[in-house]
């Protein structure tokens, strides 16, 4: 156990936050405020750095949230940087890292500012956790990141800093007593990572959804071609941070999918009104699968569905079904449903499960989907 006096000689904080970084293969930062960063190098192993801060009375800086932002992107994925955009109250101060089999925990009374580091007075502790302890905290971060969203430069710029500090009284938030149910939503050791890898790309889908919308209208009436809108669906969706799956979708021959009737299924689902959309979905769905010409309806059209509407629709992919699989071993499955029809018992399930556990940090289908993903691999029932 290490305790930080500070102010005190030396950079005592600061060299013990750099050598978290340095040496973490897992690591979580919160911080009530932003008002300065430096920007830690992160360690060749690293899978996941997570950074959580907040803006009660706008008192985190601008500049620090750019400068914050530059390190995030300078590591790509293994970076993710997030606010607590939905918390009043957000105070917490702590660094929480994995190195090798060993965990540790810094906390106490600094934000990440100069003046914690340098010349104001601050308590804080080193100590090392047990695993067990470990995991309890990433699950409560795993609660953070259900009311938080990525930081972004539009953020940035729509954020709005307080030129003097006022107060204001913390926002409670309040515990509902789940309901029993046969489907228990996994907590794990990598359910934060997860959550906050899918987060950031159903905030990034935002960014392209017009355009994207744009041409599957344009291709299902013909104003654009199959051929064209293949080549353009190559470039914007394929390998892109938004996209949900891998890129398994290409490696069917383009003449195998009628992408005009593809894309016209979408815009069916799209333009139905929310009280008739489930047998919408399921009927184009099943006017898709007997059509026998749209080989990557699977993949193509339950993506869409999940980005356009993240509360409703799930992926149909074989980690959720595993999951339901092994997960619900006491639910009865409906016999002879169409292919539609398995699509909506299996949204109706998921929607179900979280509405059993409103607690639970994944907040709707998109989310839950990378979360069993990772529960899939965690479990080791699917390959990494």
């Amino acid at each position: 156990m290490t305790i930080y006096l500070h102010p005190q000689p030396g950079t005592a904080l600061a060299d013990a936050y750099k050598a978290a970084f340095q040496n973490a293969s897992e690591i979580f930062v919160l911080s009530a405020y932003l008002r300065d960063w430096r920007s830690f190098e992160i360690s060749n192993c690293c899978e996941n750095a997570t950074l959580v801060v907040g803006k009660d009375f706008g008192i985190t800086r601008k500049k620090a949230l750019s400068q914050a932002l530059t390190w995030k992107h300078k590591y790509e994925k293994i970076c993710h940087f997030y606010v607590a955009e939905k918390i009043n109250g957000f105070h917490p101060k702590l660094v929480m890292w994995k190195q090798g089999n060993e965990y540790f925990l810094i906390v106490g009374s600094s934000n990440l500012t100069i003046a914690a580091f340098e010349s104001n007075y601050e308590a804080n502790l080193r100590i090392e956790i047990t695993e067990e302890r470990y995991l309890a905290i990433s699950n409560w971060i795993a609660d953070i990141l259900a009311r938080s969203r990525p930081v972004t430069t539009e953020w940035i710029n729509s954020y709005q800093e307080a030129p003097n500090i006022g107060l204001s009284h913390p926002q409670k938030h309040k515990h509902s007593t789940p309901v029993s149910t046969n489907l228990r939503l996994p907590r794990f050791p990598s359910l934060t990572k997860a959550l906050a890898e899918r987060k950031e790309q159903i905030y990034a889908f935002q960014d392209t959804r017009a355009e994207f919308e744009k041409n599957v209208r344009a291709c299902a009436v013909g104003k654009v071609s199959p051929d064209m809108f293949y080549q353009w669906i190559l470039e914007s969706w394929n390998g892109t941070t938004w996209k949900f799956q891998g890129n398994g979708i290409f490696r069917h021959k383009q003449t195998a999918t009628n992408w005009q009737m593809l894309c016209g299924a979408l815009v069916s689902c799209l333009d139905s009104n929310k009280t008739d959309r489930d047998l919408v979905v399921q009927k184009v769905y099943d006017k898709l699968e007997e059509s026998k010409i749209v080989e990557v309806r699977k993949a193509f059209l339950t993506e869409m569905l999940c980005h356009f509407f993240p509360n409703d629709y799930p992926l149909w992919n074989a980690p959720v079904q595993i999951w339901l699989k092994k997960a619900a071993v006491d639910i009865e499955r409906p016999r002879g449903l169409t292919a539609g029809g398995k699509y909506i018992w299996l949204a109706n399930q998921l929607r179900l499960a979280l509405e059993n556990d409103p607690d639970y940090p994944a907040q709707n289908l998109a989310e839950l989907d990378h979360v069993l993903w990772a529960f899939c691999r965690y479990k080791q029932w699917i390959k990494k």
